[in-house]
């Protein structure tokens, strides 16, 4: 990824969440952060072998770095991201059969 002024090799897996602002993606690793020119949904588009459950206008989270959730907000990693209410029913219904769902 291009990241300012030069290119990085970053491993995706450890790509906890992503927060839109403006023209550029904020990409929030286990690692840091890192700022990107590009716009959400391009990258997310981009990235697509990469599980991204899109939970607001402005983030896009990794589900596997969700450890709670309530109604309208996820816990990850020690950071609060906020659901959208457009896309509360999506990612209740996720949440509730894939990534908290009952074991079988």
């Amino acid at each position: 990824l291009k990241t300012g002024t030069r290119y990085e090799k970053l491993d995706l897996k450890e790509l906890i969440y992503v927060k839109a602002n403006g023209k550029y993606t904020e990409l929030h690793f286990t690692f840091g952060k890192r700022l990107i020119r590009m716009p959400l949904s391009s990258f997310i588009q981009e990235n697509s072998n990469v599980n991204f459950l899109r939970v607001h206008k402005t983030y896009a989270v990794n589900p596997d770095y969700i450890t709670s959730f309530t109604a309208d907000e996820l816990s990850l990693a020690n950071n609060q991201i906020p659901i959208g209410r457009f896309f509360m029913p999506g990612v209740n219904n996720y949440l509730r059969t894939r990534a908290f769902g009952r074991k079988k």
